[in-house]
């Protein structure tokens, strides 16, 4: 896999690395429960931010390879070319756990499909195109959610870029253009010490221990940037 570097990143990189860092704590409160299952990564969310402002809103072309993506912390290391940020993900405190459920309904929605619904009362009708499949299909997914007093993490980074960048992010988790996870505040307090305490690539893949397949670096969607993590 090549690591892609962007001028407009490594501009924004070079002046990252040149900035004052400290443990600190980030506290995040939502004016709505958080989506999804998936953890809610520091990294990541200041590496959206960064692409945002870096590329003036624009996103990056989809590709196989990896970008080399800047964020305002302090670096733990390299592996294979792509950064392992010191930083934790955010644990919900006084957290609820919750589900809902997501719908699609074409055929019920006025703004679906409008040539067809104007006609629904006419004689001579338009033929309404199948629900059970292809573009239109109705659904209904299961959603969960989590609900919490606040989302707390720890990090080493420089507290007036990291507060400035996560001020680009109104929602955080899935489904925000549903009103999900929208962001009230973001805080951030200095903390005595900084601990690791994530999954990061293991050096020995050979030997047995308590280690998965997973994301590690921004963007963690990304499958090809998978590595056994423990």
């Amino acid at each position: 896999m090549n690591i892609i570097h962007i001028p407009e990143l490594d501009r924004m990189g070079n002046h990252f690395a040149a900035l004052p860092k400290e443990p600190l704590k980030i506290t995040l409160r939502t004016l709505k429960p958080v989506a999804g299952t998936d953890n809610l990564h520091l990294d990541g969310l200041l590496a959206k931010a960064v692409v945002i402002e870096a590329m003036q809103g624009k996103p990056l072309a989809q590709t196989d390879d990896a970008y080399y993506i800047p964020v305002p912390l302090g670096l733990h290391r390299i592996h294979q070319g792509l950064p392992v940020w010191q930083c934790n993900d955010f644990a919900a405190v006084g957290a609820m756990v919750g589900h809902t459920h997501f719908h699609q309904r074409s055929d019920a929605n006025p703004y679906d499909m409008p040539s067809t619904q104007a006609t629904a009362t006419l004689k001579k009708r338009r033929r309404m195109p199948p629900t059970t499949e292809g573009q239109y299909m109705s659904y209904r997914v299961p959603l969960q959610y989590t609900e919490a007093d606040r989302w707390e993490c720890e990090c080493i980074g420089n507290r007036d870029e990291v507060l400035r960048l996560l001020g680009y992010l109104q929602t955080v988790g899935k489904k925000g253009s549903q009103g999900f996870g929208r962001v009230l505040s973001w805080e951030a307090e200095s903390i005595p010490e900084f601990k690791l305490n994530r999954p990061t690539p293991v050096a020995d893949t050979s030997q047995p221990f308590n280690a998965q397949m997973m994301g590690w670096t921004p963007p963690y969607w990304h499958r090809g940037l998978w590595r056994m993590c423990g």
